[in-house]
């Protein structure tokens, strides 16, 4: 090979590194967006599996210590944030949990209320997973409390 044929493919090659690195955020942030709606679509068609997946394992986690899980009372509205930590989805939903006692603790009278809480359940990428539950906070005071979380606005047809 001549240096002119040397000269040209080093040109190709340089402008392609070039125009990939012009369109890597752009193409990001559409893959992003696509995401967003795949996963806020698949969470509706899955939200009752969720809450119900929800409440199976923190029934199970026996916490609050001396109460068991009774019963939850969810409201309507999904609030979608993304973690700019590290990009990830989350969908947070407000619920009220309603404990029963123990045996052991029958004389203890917090548990006559029922506790609010904020649900928090994950996007992985391809399916939506119980996260954590978060005492004592609606789901706007969790954004409040929490500032590297940013709302996502709600796929159109959403609440």
């Amino acid at each position: 090979m001549t240096g002119l044929a040397w000269l040209i493919i080093g040109s190709v090659v340089l402008g392609v590194l070039v125009g990939a690195a012009l369109a890597w955020r752009p193409l990001r942030r559409f893959y992003r967006e696509i995401e967003t709606v795949r996963a806020q679509e698949l969470f509706l068609l899955q939200r009752e599996y969720l809450e119900a997946k929800f409440f199976d394992t923190g029934a199970q986690s026996e916490k609050p210590r001396g109460l068991r899980w009774k019963e939850c009372e969810w409201d309507k509205h999904v609030e979608f944030v993304r973690d700019r930590r590290n990009g990830r989805l989350l969908a947070f939903v407000g619920v009220n949990i309603i404990f029963e006692p123990t045996q052991m603790e029958l004389g203890q009278t917090s548990w006559d209320e029922p506790r609010t809480a904020t649900a928090v359940f994950h996007f992985n990428g391809r399916k939506w997973q119980v996260g954590r539950v978060l005492f004592n906070m609606r789901p706007d005071q969790v954004l409040t409390h929490y500032p590297d979380m940013e709302r996502v606005e709600p796929a159109t047809g959403q609440d």
